[in-house]
């Protein structure tokens, strides 16, 4: 697989969809996810590298989760274990629904799901749950929602491993390296 395609990232959509399944924008977004502040939302999440400061609401390729009636937020997940996972949002969604690059004001927000869907991620988990264990990934490996709702191994996980019931999101198809960060992964929801 050649992986010169990731020049497509940018720093609003940090997602590149490769052979899309399915595109879905029909459920609004929750108030919280618009205003998260993904930097402080655990240790883990402040050692991110790959997490810029000062970043605000979704972040395209954060696993999403129904979390009311209609409305997804941030897949945050305890042991990778969470229903009512959609799919992977496909552009950074921050501010009011007004303000929102994702969906020019429409209030809702555009994610990707179906098991065929192929895609390259510029921001997933770094570190081990306790937030000072560099993570690798290896090509097959299942992927699951850490707690700050983002794609991680199950070395991510509070317990470095998935709990019985854990919900895979994504399969690793070309892991991250040095000269190209960014992961190749096909969903699983």
């Amino acid at each position: 697989m050649s992986r010169g395609v990731s020049n497509k990232i940018t720093a609003v959509r940090d997602l590149n969809p490769l052979y899309r399944g399915t595109l879905n924008a029909f459920c609004a977004i929750s108030d919280t996810a618009l205003e998260q502040d993904n930097k402080s939302l655990s240790a883990q999440a402040a050692a991110n590298s790959l997490i810029a400061a000062g970043s605000i609401g979704i972040i395209a390729g954060s696993v999403l989760a129904i979390v009311d009636a209609a409305t997804v937020g941030a897949a945050r997940a305890e042991n990778g274990v969470l229903d009512g996972i959609v799919g992977i949002a496909v552009r950074n969604s921050f501010g009011d629904h007004f303000e929102s690059v994702n969906s020019n004001g429409s209030g809702g927000i555009t994610y990707l799901h179906g098991t065929n869907t192929l895609v390259e991620v510029a921001v997933f988990e770094t570190v081990a749950f306790n937030a000072t264990t560099p993570l690798t990934y290896t090509a097959g490996e299942n992927l699951y929602a850490s707690q700050n709702g983002l794609l991680t191994n199950a070395a991510g996980l509070e317990d470095g491993a998935a709990d019985a019931g854990a919900t895979v999101v994504a399969i690793v198809i070309d892991p991250p390296t040095n000269s190209n960060p960014v992961m190749t992964v096909q969903l699983r929801v």
